[in-house]
C-alpha cells in the first residue's frame, strides 16, 4: 500500500550470484520497483479503447439510421419526378411537384443536420445569439407545418397570447429544434 492507503503495483527481479550448495552461502541480487504508472497507463488505454469501440458502434447505428432517413425522401423525389412525365392532369402534377419540393427540403435538412453534427464533433460550430421575437418565428413555423399537419388530419396551433415574447438564442438552432419536434409530432401522431 502507498501512503494514501491504495494498493500499488510493484515488480521484483532477482538473480543468484554465487553458492547454491548446502555448505556455502549464496548471494541474491534483486531490484524492487513500482510499476504503478505503467499499470495506470495500461488501464487508461483500455478505457480509451472501450470508449472508441462504443463510439464506433454509435456511429454505425447513426449511419444506418441516417441512410434510412435519407433514402425515404430520396425515393419520394425520384418516384414522383418519374411520374410527372406520364401525368397529364395539371392539378395532379402540381401536387407531385409540391411533394418533390417538400421531400427535397426534408432531405436538405437531414444533410444540414449531418454537417452540423460533424461540426459539433470537430468543435467548429458557432452559436450566434440574437434577440428572437417568438411571434414571427411561430408564424413561419405555422406557414410551413400547418399544410403538413392538415394532410395527416392534425391541427397545429400555438398560443398567440404570448405574441410579444422574445428570447435571446441562436435563431437557426431554435428553428432546427422546432422543425425536428414538429416533423416528429406530425409523423408519429395518429
Amino acid at each position: 500500500r502507498n501512503v494514501n492507503g491504495e494498493y500499488e503495483w510493484w515488480e521484483y527481479r532477482s538473480s543468484v550470484i554465487t553458492g547454491l550448495t548446502q555448505d556455502s552461502l549464496y548471494n541474491i541480487l534483486g531490484v524492487c520497483q513500482s510499476i504503478q504508472r505503467y499499470k495506470t497507463a495500461e488501464q487508461e488505454m483500455r478505457e480509451a479503447r472501450d470508449k472508441a469501440l462504443q463510439a464506433d458502434k454509435l456511429k454505425s447505428a447513426f449511419l444506418a439510421n441516417m441512410s434510412h432517413e435519407i433514402r425515404t425522401p430520396l425515393n419520394a423525389i425520384v418516384g414522383f419526378a418519374s411520374l410527372l412525365s406520364i401525368i397529364d392532369d395539371e392539378k395532379e402534377q402540381q401536387e407531385y411537384i409540391g411533394l418533390i419540393q417538400s421531400n427535397t427540403e426534408h432531405l436538405l435538412r437531414l444533410m444540414n443536420d449531418v454537417i452540423d453534427l460533424s461540426n459539433i464533433e470537430s468543435g467548429v460550430m458557432d452559436i450566434v445569439g440574437s434577440d428572437v421575437v417568438l411571434d414571427s418565428l411561430m408564424k413561419e413555423m405555422e406557414l410551413t407545418y400547418v399544410p403538413k399537419a392538415e394532410t395527416n388530419n392534425l391541427v397545429l396551433a400555438w398560443d398567440r397570447e404570448q405574441s410579444n415574447a422574445h428570447i435571446y438564442t441562436d435563431r437557426d438552432r431554435l428553428i432546427q429544434i422546432l422543425e425536428h419536434l414538429l416533423d416528429n409530432a406530425i409523423k408519429f401522431t395518429t
